[in-house]
Formats: C-alpha cells, structure tokens, sequence
C-alpha cells in the first residue's frame, strides 16, 4: 500500500507548498520551524499533558502540513542507520491513542513536586523515550535537521 502522506510520483511528504524535492522541502522545514519554536518559546509553554504534543505540533508545522498535529493514520517503519538499517518496532497506528491515554495516566500520576531534580530528570527522560517510540507523528517528531545538529553522514 502506498504511503498516503507522500505525493504519488515521488517521496516527498505532501505539503502545502506543493513541493515535490526533498532538498528544498528540508529547507522550509528549516528556515520556517526554527522561527516558530522561538516564538513559541516566546508564548510560555505549559506542559499539562502528553497530548499538548500535538499542539506543539500543530504550531510548528501547521503551516507546512496539513496533517500537522494530527496522530499518524499508518503504521510505520523507518530503516534506522543507528540500527543497521532495521526499524524500531513503533506503535502501530491503531494503537497511538492508548498509548498515548496510558502514557498520560503514568505522566499525571507522578507527583513531580517531591520529586528531586534527579528523579524528575530520569522521569522526563523515560516519557521522552515513550513518546519516541510511539512516534505519533507520521514524520517530524524529533527532525535533527531542526535543530542544527546535522549529522552529514546519515
């Protein structure tokens, strides 16, 4: 089945400017996204919940994609270098949404104020790595490319 979230003649994530080159749709991603995580920064940013990823989303790619925000509607695999080549076994499409509720549940039961900063790190860092492997999004969920920290060789 083909990936619905591609144009149909190439690889290219549909997008709303209609390009259909991966080099200069990279290049949007990068002039327009960095901009919009200052100013989002800029608003404040509360975190109440595993789902205000989306928001988060939403705001930083939302006028690229259409899809921006949105949990990804197939289940994904994605050849890793890291990994030889192989995928992480990301969650499949179906079963985002309670992953999601059950990752939730786990992030609010924690009572971060007893927490020493320690503690609160490793609890972040495994919520962090959760949310990796549910990958939600069908692309863009941590995009190095983002954030200058390029690796040439990938």
């Amino acid at each position: 089945m083909r990936d619905p979230y591609l144009y149909l003649d190439v690889d290219v994530l549909i997008n709303k400017k209609n390009i259909k080159d991966q080099n200069q749709l990279d290049k949007l991603e990068e002039d327009i996204v960095p901009l919009r995580m200052i100013a989002l920064r800029k608003q404040g940013l509360t975190i109440t919940s595993v789902f205000d990823i989306q928001k988060i989303h939403s705001f930083l790619f939302s006028s690229i994609f259409d899809w921006a925000g949105e949990f990804r509607k197939i289940t994904m695999y994605k050849r890793e270098p890291i990994l030889n080549g192989y995928s992480v076994d990301y969650t499949p499409s179906d079963y985002i949404k309670k992953e999601m509720n059950d990752l939730e549940k786990r992030f609010l039961s924690i009572n971060w104020e007893e927490l020493d900063n320690k503690q609160k790190i490793n609890n972040v860092a495994s919520i962090i790595q959760e949310l990796w492997q549910i990958h939600c999004f069908r692309e863009l969920n941590g995009n190095p490319r983002l954030f200058n920290c390029r690796d040439e060789s990938v």
